[in-house]
């Protein structure tokens, strides 16, 4: 038991002088090196007992390796761009031709709209006569309705409108865009059919045919009024 018991206090004195004796040995180092390593030890755990020895020491900061930013594009996100890029492009080529033509097609039918009106005036104030041969024409932008010496009505058009003509041979698919054909009649009847007429109407039916811009480069035949 006795054994024991130096063992004990061994333990808990003996290595307490040991360790005395080495913070004291610390102390006599640090004291005869050179202060610009002092700076050194700012990042080590100094006794309080040696650090009083020593006086403050000066920190200073750690090193620190700098961040290094890379510059510029990486492949994928340049072929990102690109596949954007060309997926816009794709769209407005697409999508502009359609627009303009849908424009263009909107403009000859508000001109035929108005070439309707036209007529229609012109047959209430010359007491329901229709007009005669060669009654429509095209000049200037502007559709006259009527032969000189009746009350002649007027159509401002678009300068789409390519010719203005009344009766005669109807127009097909295959005349020009642009142009209006007013047909007065019987056979003055919208219907589906290639040349946009049908044979079951009034005497004084009036209706106004004109070709549009289809896509593809086609033409369309379009009808408008009975």
């Amino acid at each position: 038991m006795g054994l024991f018991y130096l063992q004990v206090l061994w333990y808990h004195y003996g290595n307490g002088y040991l360790m005395a004796d080495m913070q004291r040995g610390t102390c006599n180092m640090l004291k005869h090196q050179n202060k610009s390593n002092l700076g050194k030890l700012s990042g080590l755990a100094v006794p309080s007992d040696v650090t009083g020895h020593l006086g403050p020491l000066r920190r200073t900061s750690g090193f620190t390796r700098p961040r290094v930013r890379s510059s510029g594009f990486t492949i994928i996100e340049v072929l990102i761009v690109l596949a954007i890029a060309g997926l816009i492009m794709v769209v407005v080529f697409l999508a502009v031709p359609a627009l303009q033509r849908t424009g263009r097609n909107n403009a000859l039918n508000h001109s035929a709209r108005n070439t309707l009106a036209a007529v229609h005036t012109y047959t209430t104030n010359n007491g329901g006569t229709l007009p005669g041969v060669n009654g429509v024409t095209l000049s200037g932008g502007v559709v006259t309705v009527g032969l000189a010496g009746s009350n002649q009505e007027y159509a401002k058009v678009d300068s789409g409108v390519t010719a203005a003509s009344l009766n005669g041979t109807v127009i097909t698919t295959a005349t020009a865009i642009g142009t209006i054909q007013v047909i007065t009649g019987t056979t003055a009847v919208c219907n589906a059919t290639a040349t946009g007429l049908s044979g079951t109407g009034s005497a004084r039916g009036i209706v106004v045919l004109y070709i549009a811009e289809g896509g593809g480069g086609t033409n369309l035949l379009k009808c408008i009024g009975g």
